[in-house]
Formats: structure tokens, C-alpha cells, sequence
């Protein structure tokens, strides 16, 4: 009971000290919690969330249970923190497409897919069963979904992959890395860090 009540004070103080925080989380901070949970993506989390993991570590003695318990809090928030944060005006195209879609259910991969099909040269036809397909996660045909410019620019990324072997939300996570302003060696490294 002691320790819920100071698990508890200390996500309180510390969701309250991070809402004033100017600076993302100290290197200190990331290390401490790498220590628990090694393959943890941090950059999803935010402040206020890494402050929360700080003050579970922080809050027991049983080091053995944190290497358990981390790693799930972590996962969970990061899987939070894939939901969308898509502008309303994405939202409403996508809307526009699929009428009555739950878009707050959306994760930020399905809308940037979507957008990118909404803004392609398509048919509206085409549009509104590709974004269908999108938002209601349904097997669709990779290399359908694709257009020629987007499957060539996939293969200059990825020359020995069979394109339409991918799976369409890798398809399209490749695709807004090829249109990030990162470098190209950059974009190599996060287009093979995803497939391979």
C-alpha cells in the first residue's frame, strides 16, 4: 500500500513538474530507464510519460520487478503514442473518403497512408477504395495500391525487395521516409531498419 501511494504521489509530482518543463528528458533519465528496458523506443514518449516511468523506478526497491514492468509501461505508452496526431483537416479528408470512419482510432501510420493516397493522382473511385482499405486495415494488394512513381521510388530505396511482397502499412511507412527531408543515407538506414 505504501509503495501504490508513493508510485502515486510521485506520477503526480512528476506529471505536474513536467507540464513546467521546458527541456525534454536528461540523458541520465533515458539511460535510467534503458537500463530496464534496453529495446524501448523513448522518442515516442513524452515528458510527462518518461517522467511517470521515473517514478515507478523511483518508487520501488525490487529491482527484479522492474525489468518486467518497464518494459510493458513503456510498450504501452508508445502504443499510445502511435495514435494519431493528425490536423483536423486531415482528419476531414479522410472523412471525406470514408464517411462515419472513427479517426481518433486511426494510428498515425493509416493517416499518413491515407493522406498520401488523398493527395496522389488517382481516381476518386480509386481514392476512396484505397483509403477505405486504409482506414479499415483490410488485405489489400500492395502493388495496387501503389502508383508507378511509388513503387520505382520503393525500388531505388530497396532494389533486390519485392515490392509487392510488402505489407501495405510497411509500404507506406517507406514511403513517408522517402519524403522526409532526413539525408539519403539516413533514410537508407530507416527504410532497412523496417524491412529487414
Amino acid at each position: 500500500m505504501k509503495r501504490l501511494i508513493n508510485a502515486t504521489t510521485a506520477s503526480i509530482l512528476a506529471i505536474s513538474a513536467s507540464t513546467f518543463a521546458v527541456n525534454a528528458a536528461t540523458q541520465a533519465e533515458i539511460n535510467t530507464i534503458e537500463r530496464f528496458a534496453p529495446d524501448a523506443n523513448l522518442e515516442m514518449l513524452t515528458e510527462a510519460e518518461i517522467q511517470s516511468v521515473l517514478a515507478v523506478i523511483n518508487s520501488t526497491d525490487k529491482t527484479s520487478e522492474l525489468f518486467t514492468t518497464v518494459p510493458a509501461m513503456v510498450n504501452d505508452m508508445s502504443e499510445g503514442a502511435m495514435r494519431n496526431t493528425a490536423t483536423q483537416g486531415e482528419l476531414s479528408a479522410i472523412e471525406s473518403y470514408v464517411p462515419g470512419v472513427e479517426t481518433a482510432m486511426l494510428t498515425q501510420d493509416q493517416v499518413d497512408a491515407a493522406m498520401l493516397i488523398i493527395n496522389g493522382g488517382e481516381s476518386e473511385s480509386a481514392k476512396r477504395n484505397q483509403v477505405r482499405a486504409i482506414v479499415e486495415d483490410t488485405e489489400v494488394n500492395t502493388t495496387a495500391m501503389l502508383t508507378e512513381g511509388q513503387k520505382a521510388d520503393i525500388e531505388a530505396y530497396l532494389p533486390d525487395m519485392e515490392v509487392a511482397m510488402l505489407q501495405q502499412d510497411t509500404a507506406y511507412a517507406i514511403l513517408n521516409i522517402i519524403s522526409s527531408s532526413d539525408s539519403e543515407s539516413e533514410k537508407l538506414s530507416q527504410i532497412e531498419a523496417l524491412v529487414y
